[in-house]
């Protein structure tokens, strides 16, 4: 999408610098991260959790929280044909494996209780 500004576009003082292929949108009460291979890395989920947070872009989420979502869903997207057949066949590592190919979203206050407990056991386990 190209877009066109008559004049100079006026940031608030807190704006942080993203590029296209680190962000690719945000909106009220959520952002989604495009998905990468290098979010399998738990360190750079951590960073990713902690720049969205700061940012002011996710809240009512721990960094932790963040950084287990973002892994889960890489995890599950990259590695979905690996996982063992009870994995695969639960709900909720279908869902997320569906979801991811639109990126990870991460909404205000995070996912459901269900889905929590999967991203810390992805997290925990894998």
């Amino acid at each position: 999408m190209k877009m066109c500004y008559a004049r100079a576009l006026a940031m608030p003082s807190s704006y942080a610098v993203m590029d296209e292929g680190e962000m690719t949108y945000t909106e009220g009460g959520s952002i989604t991260l495009g998905m990468l291979k290098t979010f399998t890395d738990k360190s750079v989920c951590m960073y990713w959790a902690m720049k969205v947070i700061d940012h002011g872009s996710l809240k009512g989420m721990t960094y932790q929280q963040a950084a287990e979502e973002i892994y889960a869903h890489a995890y599950v997207y990259y590695n979905f044909h690996r996982l063992p057949s009870f994995i695969k066949n639960n709900s909720a590592a279908q869902s997320v494996y569906n979801s991811a190919a639109d990126g990870i979203c991460l909404q205000d206050n995070g996912d459901t209780p269900i889905r929590k407990a999967f991203y810390a056991s992805v997290w925990a386990l894998c």
